[in-house]
């Protein structure tokens, strides 16, 4: 820490920078990562979001000069703009490759026979990552009911998401239970009695499988919910 604490300016804007970067393509996904692929991504988003800011600094310098107004900025206003942007540009790259870039270098490589792999850590987060609109999901537990939530009697006000699987458990608003016992089923308001909505939350050791409904997103469909964290 000291070392950091006592490294150039730069270095350290560079470092925030690439930090933030690596923090949001690998947030919620559970990942495992060494520490020599910590720093090599830290270095990467880091390094991208400090080239934009010379990029920046260099096309704002040029056009001041071609208006006639050169002027400088301060040493401290210097370092503030640069690693604002630096910053930024960093969170910017992170977000590129998680939403773009990922996907893109995954089907290049399988376009290319180099290897076949979306880049995913789990199979849940593969699952997760797909372009998909969910339609429903069914817990399985451990006594024989299931456990349905469709999507679209869910309704859109509810606070949070209308789905959340982690290590612990489940989280979900139930539409509908199936009872094998009798072969009945009954049908459930998420609606509760104060103007409030009921979600149920399972834990994980009390179910046993989930099954899930989706389709292929169309251009100007519907949006899918929001997705949980794995």
């Amino acid at each position: 820490m000291e070392t950091l604490i006592s490294a150039s300016i730069d270095l350290q804007i560079v470092l925030i920078a690439g930090y933030l970067g690596f923090k949001i393509t690998t947030v919620g996904r559970g990942l495992s990562v060494t520490t020599e692929e910590f720093l090599a991504q830290t270095l990467a988003f880091g390094s991208i979001g400090r080239a934009v800011a010379y990029f920046v600094e260099l096309g704002t310098l040029m056009f001041s000069q071609a208006a006639g107004a050169a002027h400088v900025l301060p040493n401290d206003g210097r370092t503030i703009a640069i690693g604002a942007v630096t910053i930024l540009a960093g969170i910017g790259a992170g977000m590129v490759w998680r939403r773009w870039g990922s996907d893109l270098v995954s089907a290049v490589m399988e376009a290319t026979g180099t290897y076949k792999d979306d880049h995913q850590p789990t199979t849940w987060a593969s699952i997760k990552a797909a372009r998909a609109t969910w339609t429903f999901v069914q817990v399985h537990l451990n006594d024989g009911r299931v456990l349905e939530c469709e999507f679209s009697k869910v309704p859109l006000e509810v606070p949070g998401s209308p789905l959340i699987i982690a290590d612990d458990g489940v989280s979900f608003y139930v539409t509908r239970i199936y009872r094998p016992a009798d072969g009945g089923t009954v049908d459930i308001d998420v609606h509760g009695l104060n103007d409030d909505y009921v979600a149920t939350y399972v834990p994980r050791s009390q179910f046993s499988q989930v099954d899930f409904g989706w389709r292929a997103q169309r251009r100007g469909g519907v949006v899918p919910p929001p997705l949980p964290v794995p």
